[in-house]
């Protein structure tokens, strides 16, 4: 019986300005029978299977006696397959023991621990009929197949490190969790951390914030994807719903709480959230997956929801591929016979690889897609259609990435209290965004002492929108970072850095970050840090000014608009009382200022004097005694006090409390079983109430969403060698019908057509179908 385990490590093809490095995700399958025991006077033989061996620069075996000091090295030597054989010399086979550890550097430059480490070496027991008996050599085996490896991060340090050196907290959803998981959207997967909030508007529009602040503005995070970022530059934010990949493509997901700008600058302000997706490196095969789903309180037999996703890989030579298409079809809560979101997906990736430390990676997208979203305005319906393309060039030390994307979209409001005649001057607003972006890194590493980062990012944005009084409008950005990362001792690592973001239209900003990791030892560790981080003004909220309005002094946008600062203080505690079990735990105080709001006065966004300051705290519990089973449960707590004009509690705002916790069950390597449960105390917001709003007084109503508890995931079955799976996902299994945003039908004096949803849809349940096929 061997060890076999997964270690991913993280090749970053391209470093971004805005956005992590492009990366590839490569999944090393490593294979090692641990050594019990040996006899004295011989020399001992290390095996090792690691796959794909060429991303291997080397790999080797670090030995010592457990007196000694300092480790030897042996290297091994790639012999037939994926195999690697090297030897530990007799003279140091020695009584009683001997410790040893296994490494691996990848064509990046990077090393990696595959087996064991420095700190936890494994132990041979040298000398005459010292053998172990063959059931304390299994159950060795088992313990070290569970827990001999670390989880590794990327976007936090922007390098592949263990999660507990992180810099920041950070949570990582596995392709294999999302696949388990049910999941229909990318948003519905991030539910299950902890400290994010994610609302759900309506079933094409989803609003996600980390430690509250999320509003239907959803601006406080930065979403990348293969570390670019995926905000449609127009509103500057993300729909989630229209990005360019299917869940099927996703490998994992990283999630960063807490300000990101050091590294990613602007609107990484609440957090970063970067998607990585599947390298065509990695695949060999195609499959085609259908999944229709129903409401249980729908009035037609059509489904209400309908997915259709294929794939395909494969390589040829030094060129691999891999060609997805999707097509989506989402019906509204309230209506399951009125569509919510109508969309088609089509993306082409191809790698390159003419040497093993030299990639080219292109990748080419296009999308057309209906959806309905929600402002401060009141409802947008969008038809849009986006096509991008990148270039990724990664020659070690030193990475590249040239981007494009460029989106046509046709846009009506739905505003409430605006009069019939006036409805034409603002209903339908078309326009395209071109976005172009460089970007470079340069990372100098000095032994295991000292990692630098440098980097620089160009970006410029042209805005035409023919409706607007400019209507040509072109938007420069110029950046440039630096990190450095120190370890002046082993137990102990420095992060310092700071990035500095020039921009045309709006302000410039600056942004620091520092933190020390000190691992106390092998079971704790623990991070303090200090960040700042900004969101600066959309083009909506700058330079979104209708010519036709004009003459009636409603402005909107506004040039001189500040930049939203935030200043957040972390301390972060990592514990491993024992080794199936890990708890995370994070404490912090936000400290948010120069809000920009919407003035019905002057009718026109402005730079406030209002803000907060906030503090709570996540504890994140998992537990994975076996493969076959494994828990996870996680609670976040928030508080929060508003300053300056602001008159109401933010406190009932944002809910406080916030509850996750679920189980993963495989059986005979076939079915599998996933439920999770999602938690969220109650809170208390305004909203325009649409059938009494006139254009000269908005009538605001509160709003209270009571507690709610959906219970969500998915029972799966392969069959046939795992060439076809079969299975049912569900959300809100008990339906607990709910509003997770606040909402009102709007059935009075509305131009557009009654009765409509104004904000949020009351939720109830949804149940899904699935088969896919393997080929």
């Amino acid at each position: 019986m061997g060890l076999r385990i997964t270690i991913s490590i993280c090749l970053i093809v391209a470093a971004a300005g805005n956005a992590l490095a492009s990366q590839r995700l490569i999944s090393f399958q490593f294979f090692h029978k641990p050594i019990v025991s040996v006899k004295q006077g011989g020399p001992i033989t290390v095996s090792a299977t690691i796959d794909p061996a060429n991303e291997v620069a080397y790999a080797s075996v670090l030995y010592k006696a457990p007196a000694d000091k300092f480790y030897r090295a042996a290297f091994l030597k790639k012999g037939s397959g994926d195999v690697f054989v090297g030897t530990i010399p007799a003279e140091y086979v020695v009584p009683p023991k001997i410790q040893y550890y296994i490494t691996v550097m990848d064509t990046d430059g990077q090393t990696h621990l595959l087996f064991m480490g420095p700190d936890n070496p494994q132990g041979i027991d040298v000398g005459k009929g010292n053998i172990k008996s063959a059931e304390e050599s299994a159950a060795l085996e088992q313990e070290l197949a569970l827990f001999s490896s670390e989880d590794i991060v990327y976007s936090a340090a922007k390098h592949a490190q263990k999660a507990k050196e992180s810099p920041s907290s950070i949570s990582v959803i596995t392709g294999r969790m999302i696949e388990d998981s049910g999941a229909l959207s990318i948003t519905d997967v991030l539910r299950t951390v902890p400290g994010l909030d994610v609302l759900q508007v309506n079933p094409s529009y989803d609003v996600v914030s980390a430690r509250g602040y999320a509003y239907e503005s959803n601006t406080t995070m930065l979403v990348l994807i293969d570390g670019m970022a995926a905000d449609v530059e127009l509103a500057d934010l993300p729909f989630y719903e229209l990005f360019p990949v299917p869940l099927e493509d996703i490998d994992r997901i990283e999630v960063i709480r807490g300000p990101g700008s050091a590294l990613y600058g602007a609107d990484a302000y609440s957090g970063v959230i970067n998607i990585t997706t599947k390298s065509p490196k990695d695949m060999k095969e195609g499959y085609v997956k259908v999944e229709p789903g129903f409401y249980t309180d729908q009035t037609t037999t059509d489904p209400a929801t309908f997915y259709l996703t294929g794939l395909a890989a494969g390589h040829s030579g030094e060129l691999s591929y891999l060609v997805s298409a999707n097509t989506t079809k989402v019906a509204h809560w309230y209506n399951s016979e009125l569509p919510a979101l109508d969309d088609r997906k089509a993306d082409m990736t191809f790698v390159y690889s003419p040497k093993e430390d030299r990639t080219l990676t292109l990748n080419f997208f296009d999308l057309s897609g209906t959806g309905v979203a929600f402002s401060t305005f009141g409802n947008i319906l969008f038809d849009a259609d986006e096509y991008n393309a990148r270039m990724d060039w990664n020659a070690m030390p030193w990475r590249f990435t040239l981007y494009w994307v460029g989106m046509d979209t046709t846009v009506n409001f739905h505003m409430p209290g605006i009069p019939s005649q006036f409805t034409n001057l603002v209903s339908s607003v078309s326009g395209n965004t071109n976005t172009y972006d460089f970007n470079g890194q340069y990372t100098l590493v000095t032994g295991d002492v000292n990692r630098l980062i440098v980097g620089a990012e160009g970006l410029a944005n042209v805005y035409s929108v023919p409706i607007l009084t400019e209507p040509h409008t072109q938007e420069y950005r110029v950046s440039g970072y630096m990190q450095d990362e120190i370890r002046p001792v082993p137990p102990l690592i420095v992060t310092i850095g700071a990035r500095y973001d020039y921009n045309s239209v709006t302000k410039p900003a600056l942004s620091p970050r520092a933190a020390i990791v000190y691992d106390i030892d092998r079971a704790n560790t623990i991070r303090l840090s200090v960040a700042r981080a900004f969101r600066k003004p959309s083009f909506l909220e700058y330079g979104f000014q209708i010519a036709s309005l004009a003459p009636y002094g409603f402005r909107i946008g506004n040039r001189s608009l500040d930049n939203e600062y935030v200043t957040d203080y972390e301390l972060g505690y990592i514990v491993k009382p024992a080794k199936p079990l890990k708890i995370t735990a994070d404490l912090f105080y936000e400290q948010f200022r120069n809000y920009i709001d919407f003035d019905m006065t002057s009718e026109e966004y402005t730079t406030t004097t209002n803000g907060s300051n906030s503090m709570g705290g996540e504890l994140e519990v998992e537990y994975a005694p076996v493969d076959q089973f494994s828990l996870f449960a996680n609670y976040a707590y928030l508080i929060a006090q508003p300053l300056g004009s602001y008159s109401y509690d933010l406190s009932a705002v944002f809910p406080k409390h916030k509850i996750n916790g679920g189980f993963t069950l495989r059986l005979f390597d076939r079915l599998t079983l996933m439920m999770w449960a999602d938690f969220v105390s109650q809170t208390k917001r305004t909203i325009v109430n649409p059938n009494t709003t006139n254009i000269l007084l908005q009538q605001e109503e509160q709003f209270t969403i009571d507690p709610y508890t959906t219970v969500n995931g998915q029972l799966k079955c392969a069959f046939v060698k795992n060439m076809f799976e079969a299975g049912v996902s569900f959300f809100n299994l008990f339906n607990d019908v709910h509003y997770e945003f606040p909402g009102i039908m709007w059935t009075q004096n509305n131009p557009y057509g009654a009765p409509e949803a104004f904000g949020g849809e009351e939720i109830g349940r949804r149940i899904m179908g699935w088969v896919s096929v393997k080929f």
